[in-house]
């Protein structure tokens, strides 16, 4: 009786061992698939970053430095310091998104998204947000901002020591990523705040140029995914349940490499349908994962739709001047609109391989851009071509593919601030 308990006793124990063994297989097998998904999913193939503008050299790279060095001289610390203290993008309730409200060395980003210069306060933003009788509203993407720039280096610093005698202000409200409708979706909420501008002038070009291929939405609706789904994205991959009745265990698998790779892979899947052009999100539901897919893969789309993605550019463009003329007239202000010098096009540019005037990429965004500065020349479109302003510049123009450098800046803010006075 005592050995046969002893025996079932024992039987139990090895099916005990026997489950943990599994268990302990299992979960280590588990480890191992979520440690090769996580490497595969850091390389370009995994991550579906293999669509590029070109071959661009990083500042922060060996050679990237020795450009800095010419450019900066004794004061290239300072520079990389002004760098790591640009602002990245952030959620708000209202815009699509806005720069990252920080306050550091060379970055005050302050009340109502404004990039604030040296000594400005909120109480002197405020005073002269409400009755200054010159101010200028500086709009544009993170060239206008001033990325990887000090304050007394920005195309609106050098538009105040300008403009100074003329009694105008001008506010810096340039954000990272934008492009011309976030810029006026921006003008609109800053006059539904009841601020009054005397002058309002946009810096545009590169994210529109770039902006047109990376979305599949129809114009207008156009998307930038990398602000738009800033601490949002991954929330709204689960349907909603979130909003609804949080489900923790399914939002904690979605995070795992493995998972990850399985949607990864679901998605690639569905290229086809990610692929058709101008999508209605009011008829259609808006899809993130459609939106990352295309922002990711936008040559491929491109190549299959880029003379209708150049119509579309341009029309974009001439109906968004002809909203802010009509705002004028309401709100008594003048704009102007100025196509903008872009870093990848110019081969002077240090950080520009000569390469990747071969890439596809490439070659789609320059078309788009010749379009634009066409249909200027030809009274088509209503903005002020700069674009060459640089070219011939016997400085460095740039500190990465795509920023102005201080003294590009300058002479930009020379151009600017003739046109907007006459």
């Amino acid at each position: 009786m005592e050995t046969g308990a002893q025996d079932t006793s024992s039987r139990i124990s090895a099916g005990i061992n026997t489950v943990f063994v599994v268990l302990g297989i299992t979960f280590l097998l588990l480890v191992l698939l979520n440690v090769a998904s996580g490497v595969w999913l850091s390389t370009e193939q995994g991550a579906g970053h293999t669509e590029r503008f070109g071959k661009i050299y990083e500042p922060k790279s060996e050679y990237g430095q020795s450009v800095y060095q010419k450019i900066f001289g004794e004061d290239r610390e300072a520079a990389n310091q002004a760098r790591r203290d640009s602002p990245w993008l952030a959620p708000h309730p209202v815009l699509h998104f806005i720069s990252e409200p920080v306050k550091n060395e060379n970055f005050h980003m302050g009340l109502e998204g404004l990039r604030y210069e040296p000594g400005w306060t909120d109480e002197f933003v405020k005073a002269q947000l409400k009755d200054h009788p010159k101010l200028v509203f500086a709009f544009g993407g993170s060239t206008m901002l001033g990325h990887g720039l000090a304050g007394n280096q920005t195309i609106s610093f050098y538009l105040n020591e300008l403009l100074k005698d003329e009694g105008a202000l001008v506010f810096n409200f340039g954000s990272q990523a934008y492009d011309q409708i976030r810029e006026i979706d921006k003008l609109l909420y800053l006059l539904r705040r009841g601020y009054r501008p005397w002058k309002v002038f946009f810096l545009d070009g590169w994210n529109d140029i770039a902006g047109s291929f990376r979305s599949n939405l129809r114009s207008g609706d156009n998307i930038v995914w990398h602000g738009f789904s800033r601490n949002k994205g991954e929330i709204a991959y689960t349907n909603y349940d979130i909003a609804r009745k949080p489900r923790t265990a399914k939002l904690f698998a979605k995070t795992l490499p493995m998972m990850r790779v399985v949607e990864n892979l679901k998605t690639r899947s569905q290229v086809d349908s990610y692929m058709v052009l101008d999508r209605d999100p009011f008829v259609r539901e808006f899809d993130f994962r459609e939106a990352a897919y295309i922002h990711s893969h936008w040559t491929t789309f491109t190549s299959k739709h880029s003379e209708h993605l150049n119509n579309s550019a341009i029309k974009r463009l001439q109906g968004n001047i002809e909203f802010v003329r009509q705002l004028e007239k309401s709100f008594g202000f003048s704009s102007s609109f100025f196509f903008q010098p872009v870093g990848i096009f110019d081969k002077k540019n240090p950080f520009i391989d000569q390469v990747s005037w071969d890439y596809d990429g490439h070659k789609y965004l320059y078309a788009l851009n010749n379009k634009i500065k066409t249909s200027i020349k030809n009274n088509e479109l209503n903005m002020v071509d700069i674009s060459d302003v640089l070219l011939e510049s016997p400085y460095i123009a740039y500190v990465d593919a795509a920023h102005y450098s201080p003294k590009a800046n300058q002479a930009l803010a020379q151009v600017i601030s003739a046109e907007i006075l006459k």
